[in-house]
């Protein structure tokens, strides 16, 4: 069985010229498979585009967030954890 069952939805910003991207967590059969689409997602990216995951398990968010800091720490990330939204 695959790590990633590979869904999600991308669409321009209404007059802004950018993009978002809203993916699934539950998608991921594993964090360390969560972590690598995040980080890869956004190495990719090339202009400004914004990410929401949806359904992020609060101890994943967590760990993510430390993460994309150390890898990443140009980016701009929060986790909500009401909502569980990264």
């Amino acid at each position: 069985m695959s790590a990633v069952q590979n869904f999600s939805i991308t669409t321009a910003t209404p007059n802004s010229g950018s993009f978002m991207t809203v993916n699934s967590a539950n998608q991921f059969n594993t964090e360390a498979a969560f972590q690598y689409h995040i980080i890869s997602s956004l190495r990719q990216a090339q202009e400004y585009h914004e990410f929401l995951y949806t359904d992020v398990p609060r101890s994943w968010g967590e760990v993510i967030l430390q993460v994309i800091d150390e890898k990443i720490s140009s980016r701009h990330v929060q986790y909500e954890f009401e909502s569980c939204q990264l």
